[in-house]
């Protein structure tokens, strides 16, 4: 209690500086591009994070509960999923003004600027880098690249390859002005699939959570009281319903079960970087994963397709500029597929981006004039099948965690207790 008020004080004062240091970088973001200052956007955000880090560290300390330990962990993953819902709103935002800028001839630099003022998460700093290098005299396609702009396949072949029958051109400033009317559309498009999603990460965070916090549990007990709970065992000849041999199997076993997650989890964080082959095999994220690389090939192919661009040209830019190595291969395997005369369903299929019964339905709609539609169609499809997927397995392991941690837990009590009882029967 003595070090509750000082240390929640000092939470707090950080806490103000924090919320100062971000305001100050906001307003730097929002300079002129050609006075952008990099070197002290980028020294506050450093200070900025390390005085939050700080002041959580410092709540921590004041109310040193494992209780405390959850509450910031789903804070931070509710935190991060708002923050990753944010930036997959604003990319589909600044995909559709950019290719609204080729119909209309607008800058593209004048449009990016506008643009990342009102962007609120690290695309807006994207945007402006992407800006900077255009305006330098770099590529659009190295500009997107050193930027890490999320841009489509099918936006950057509106780019590279814009349209000659356009309307007189429109300054970028008008166009910015319809973004923040626009963006509550583009999030009601969306919106379904995403809130039904969006508890998952904090459901599967707070199990794992939970099974790290008994780990430690076990851990802190072998460390500090078990053996000393022996030697009185074995010093005043007392005997117990519970061995520690058998604490101690019980410990290999949660090492075991808390190395296995701890791998699982590292793979997933990696997934990205990983080869084709071994994606497949992590397990649930690795059929995740896939699905939604397949989906944003297939999104880029039908905005191409129904923009009237040929499907060769968009697979050949996303083979250069997809970041996923995974996906720069199908579309490479892809290209050249359409570029030897296959047709465009067959290319996918045998580059491993549909099935053969996807193959089916899309041929069909090809050959009806309806192939936009149903690319459409089977993303949406293959999307909410794997939010069903995600809520059936949330549906069991949660309750199932649940229980295996509670019991996990229970043991260790009932031993404590058990040991306690029988000390106090024996000195009676």
């Amino acid at each position: 209690m003595d070090r509750f008020l000082p240390f929640l004080s000092s939470a707090f004062v950080l806490c103000l500086l924090a919320g100062t240091l971000r305001s100050i970088r906001r307003n730097l973001q929002q300079s002129p591009t050609s006075n952008l200052r990099r070197m002290s956007i980028i020294s506050i955000e450093i200070a900025e994070w390390l005085l939050w880090v700080l002041a959580l560290l410092a709540i921590t300390v004041a109310a040193p509960h494992p209780a405390t330990v959850i509450i910031f962990i789903m804070l931070l993953a509710s935190i991060a999923t708002a923050a990753r819902l944010r930036y997959q709103e604003e990319t589909r935002s600044l995909n559709r003004w950019f290719q609204m800028a080729t119909r209309t001839r607008t800058s593209i630099i004048s449009l990016s600027e506008n643009l990342a003022n009102d962007f609120h998460s690290r695309l807006g700093k994207q945007t402006r880098v992407f800006a900077s290098r255009v305006q330098s005299g770099e590529p659009i396609i190295n500009a997107t690249q050193r930027s890490r702009l999320p841009l489509d396949a099918d936006t950057l072949a509106a780019l590279l390859i814009p349209t000659t029958d356009a309307p007189p051109s429109q300054p970028a400033s008008s166009l910015a002005m319809q973004f923040a009317s626009n963006r509550r559309t583009t999030a009601a498009h969306v919106g379904q699939t995403e809130s039904q999603s969006s508890p998952i990460p904090q459901q599967f965070i707070y199990v794992v959570a939970t099974i790290f916090l008994a780990w430690v549990f076990c851990r802190a007990i072998h460390l500090t009281m078990l053996k000393t709970l022996g030697e009185l065992l074995s010093e005043f000849a007392v005997k117990s319903r519970f061995q520690i041999e058998q604490l101690d199997t019980i410990k290999v076993i949660s090492d075991i079960v808390v190395a296995g997650l701890v791998i699982w989890l590292s793979l997933a964080f990696i997934i990205r970087w990983l080869p084709g082959r071994m994606v497949r095999w992590v397990p649930w994220f690795g059929d995740q994963a896939l699905t939604r690389w397949r989906c944003d090939i297939l999104r880029c192919l039908e905005r191409g397709i129904r923009a009237r661009q040929p499907a060769s040209e968009t697979l050949q830019i996303a083979s250069q500029t997809m970041r996923i190595r995974w996906a720069r291969r199908c579309c490479h395997r892809a290209h050249d597929k359409v570029e030897s005369g296959s047709a465009l369903p067959t290319a996918l299929q045998r580059s491993k981006l549909i099935s053969s019964s996807e193959n089916t339905w899309l041929s069909a709609a090809e050959a009806n004039g309806n192939l936009p539609d149903a690319l459409d169609q089977l993303v949406d499809n293959l999307q909410r099948r794997q939010a069903i997927k995600w809520s059936l397995r949330m549906s069991w392991l949660v309750p199932l965690a649940t229980v295996a941690v509670g019991a996990f837990v229970l043991v260790y009590a009932m031993f404590m207790f058990d040991v306690l009882s029988t000390f106090i029967r024996t000195m009676t």
